[in-house]
């Protein structure tokens, strides 16, 4: 069938022989009527063969019967009658016929196929001219007769017009262009060459002439003796044709702008450098679904979009992505360019905002554990939270496009290693502090006995802690063991004091005079005087309630006696 319903090319070979009563003519005279009838046409071609000699069609013939015969074992059934030399001599002679007739066969089919002008092969009366022999069925598109030293150059030759006609435009390259280890060379020195401030990069020896054979043809820029420059042939036609449509482009209409006005026929890797290229030289980024996307040379899908992004100061970049690493972790190479730059502003922002609500805890309650212990909060742990805190406030609701300078200009109030710190660690370290009964160090911190010392030990080692950032002394388990000391000595009762530690006190010596005291006891004055005083020390309770007794057996009915005691109670433990 002549019909054609694929975008690929179709080629029809013809026999150079047919029955009788057809000849070359009536192969072309039903290309003729095809066309008539599909005004359209197809993407066909039609390579019609002029008919063999009689002589040509006896040595095909003779050639097929020697092929069978020689093909495997059967030579031996066939010569089964000759004597063991007879037969290897037979088989030679057979073998080099069938050579001879080989090659004659292949002079006969160049000659019918419109390579060579051997007439002597052809049937004079079947034969056809050579501008009649290669017929196109697609509309506006004739073919030339190849010039080709054997059918398999005519084939090439053939499909190359074909190709050319569908891709006008396409770059000669002289080297295997889709090969992607080249093309990643390539893309590697105008990558570079686009961060410079004239487009100009030394490519090294070796890969010069790979340079030269892909981005010179390809439109890239120019590959001299020693040195590419980058050209502006994509970024202009590319710009021209945004400003038709206006808007953020897609790399699908890239895609399609790349074949106008004329087709090139690029491979999708192909096609992809000369994507990134753009991308490299006007400062655009990829996203996706509005997500910043990394793309390789193999794979940059058709729906992603291609941003314009202004680049940061270089000086401003360095320094974003050296804090990028040290504060956030996140490493991102330094060369400075589009999908760098997003890459950067993603992936910091994205930290910022999920880092966010613990820090902001983790201040909280540091202040509040500060306050506790009334410590100065002017220090270096509440410093480096409460920086680390302001910079994720910022960047959280950046622009991204302001990420770069936002973290660039960042205040440092500790260090960079401490804000690291601080942003890997505020979830745990709220809950440290979370998980501290601080009534407890507030009650070591009121103890006036011999406990003191130790209190305030415990105390000065904890305010060290809370006021020194966390990689200098690690929280957790300063606390860990602080607590369970405060506890112990919170429960401990202070020491008894010893007899000779023991003092009474010494009553003071007053005589046995009147000594008037005035007072209101109702309505009448009363006259208080010492009678008696003394004091008893080291009495045990049975002792002491036999003193008591007795001191009321000493009271006269009627009189108004008023006694002052004082005490101290000791516990011995007797040992034997």
């Amino acid at each position: 069938s002549m019909e054609n319903l694929d975008d690929r090319w179709k080629l029809i070979i013809d026999y150079p022989f047919d029955e009788t009563t057809f000849s070359p003519n009536d192969d072309r005279q039903k290309c003729e009527a095809f066309k008539e009838s599909h005004p359209e046409g197809a993407k066909t071609l039609c390579w019609i063969p002029s008919f063999f000699s009689e002589e040509a069609k006896k040595e095909l013939g003779t050639l097929l019967i020697l092929d069978h015969v020689l093909t495997g074992e059967r030579f031996s059934g066939y010569a089964n009658h000759l004597s063991p030399q007879d037969r290897q001599t037979a088989k030679s002679l057979l073998e080099n016929q069938r050579s001879v007739l080989r090659q004659r066969v292949l002079n006969h089919l160049d000659a019918a196929y419109g390579i060579s002008t051997a007439r002597e092969s052809l049937d004079t009366s079947a034969s056809l001219e050579l501008s009649e022999q290669f017929v196109s069925l697609q509309v506006g598109f004739d073919l030339h007769p190849p010039t080709a030293a054997n059918l398999a150059g005519g084939l090439q030759h053939l499909l190359d017009q074909a190709l050319a006609h569908d891709f006008p435009a396409a770059p000669d390259f002289g080297v295997e262009a889709d090969k992607v280890s080249y093309l990643q060379k390539v893309y590697q020195y105008v990558s570079q060459a686009a961060q410079t401030t004239d487009g100009r990069i030394e490519v090294d020896r070796p890969n010069r002439s790979l340079v030269r054979q892909i981005a010179n043809p390809l439109m890239l820029g120019e590959m001299s003796e020693t040195h590419f420059v980058l050209g502006q042939h994509w970024k202009n036609h590319f710009t021209r044709e945004i400003a038709k449509v206006g808007g953020t482009p897609q790399v699908s209409q890239l895609r399609q702008w790349i074949d106008q006005p004329k087709a090139m026929g690029l491979s999708k890797e192909l096609q992809n450098l000369v994507i990134l290229t753009y991308a490299e030289q006007t400062g655009r980024s990829f996203f996706r679904h509005n997500n910043p996307i990394d793309v390789t040379l193999k794979d940059i899908s058709s729906d992603c979009e291609l941003r314009e992004q202004k680049l940061p100061d270089e000086a401003q970049w360095q320094i974003a992505v050296q804090r990028a690493k040290t504060i956030f972790g996140i490493s991102i190479t330094v060369l400075r360019k589009a999908s760098t730059v997003a890459e950067l502003e993603a992936k910091v922002q994205d930290k910022a905002k999920t880092a966010l609500e613990h820090c902001r805890d983790y201040v909280q309650t540091l202040r509040g554990s500060l306050e506790a212990l009334t410590l100065d909060k002017n220090c270096d742990r509440m410093s480096t939270a409460t920086t680390t805190l302001a910079m994720l406030e910022q960047l959280s609701v950046a622009k991204a496009e302001d990420v770069v300078d936002e973290l660039g200009g960042v205040a440092i109030a500790t260090s960079e290693s401490a804000m690291s710190e601080c942003l890997k660690k505020a979830a745990i370290l709220t809950g440290t502090l979370d998980g501290i009964s601080w009534d407890i160090f507030q009650g070591i911190a009121n103890l006036t006995d011999e406990r003191q010392p130790k209190a305030k030990a415990i105390l000065d080692t904890l305010a060290q802690a809370l006021s020194s950032d966390e990689h200098v002394i690690a929280l957790g388990p300063q606390l860990k063991q602080s607590q369970p000391q405060a506890v112990r000595l919170l429960t401990t009762p202070p020491k008894p004091k010893s007899k000779s530690q023991t003092e009474m006190p010494t009553p003071p010596v007053i005589s046995p005079t009147l000594q008037p005291v005035e007072g209101q006891i109702g309505s009448e004055t009363t006259v208080i005087r010492i009678v008696s005083q003394d004091s008893k020390a080291d009495l045990e309770l049975k002792a002491a309630k036999a003193l008591l007794t007795d001191l009321g057996k000493k009271l006269k009915p009627g009189e108004n006696m008023r006694l002052s005691i004082s005490w101290i109670i000791e516990e011995c433990d007797h040992s034997e």
